[in-house]
């Protein structure tokens, strides 16, 4: 429970140290998962996280290594937000110039689900957003 309300900060420079100790053996393989699924629901933490999680990928690659099936859950947290044009772009770049090289499959569908998932939220987005807008601004009135 400390460890998710950590994540609550508001403070960048508290969430970049506290993703840093994930880094080292301060915390276990599990208790980083938790801290970045965690981190990536908050506002702030969805985009701290994805910087962090392209950054670092080759090490939590190497750390995650003998237990890959975690990396979906933590993928599919990282990406949950995602519904810009820019955002899947930087996920087809990164999953082109990273993700395909890995030798297992669990990232490679985690990051193919999260592409299709982005897709379809930018779809939603295109087709819906002027028409919510426009029902928000009435029902506001």
């Amino acid at each position: 429970m400390l460890l998710d309300a950590l994540t609550c900060s508001r403070e960048l420079w508290i969430l970049s140290r506290y993703l840093d100790m994930t880094l080292n053996d301060e915390f276990d393989e599990l208790t980083a998962l938790q801290v970045y699924t965690t981190l990536a629901q908050t506002s702030l933490g969805s985009y701290l996280m994805w910087d962090f999680f392209r950054e670092h990928w080759e090490l939590i690659v190497s750390r995650y290594e003998g237990g890959m099936h975690q990396m979906t859950p933590l993928v599919n947290a990282v990406t949950s937000t995602f519904a810009t044009k820019v955002k899947m772009r930087e996920l087809q770049h990164f999953y082109e110039s990273n993700v395909h090289n890995v030798g297992y499959d669990a990232p490679k569908g985690a990051f193919l689900g999260a592409l299709d998932k982005t897709k379809a939220n930018v779809k939603w987005l295109d087709e819906n957003l002027v028409i919510v807008q426009a029902w928000l601004e009435t029902a506001v009135e």
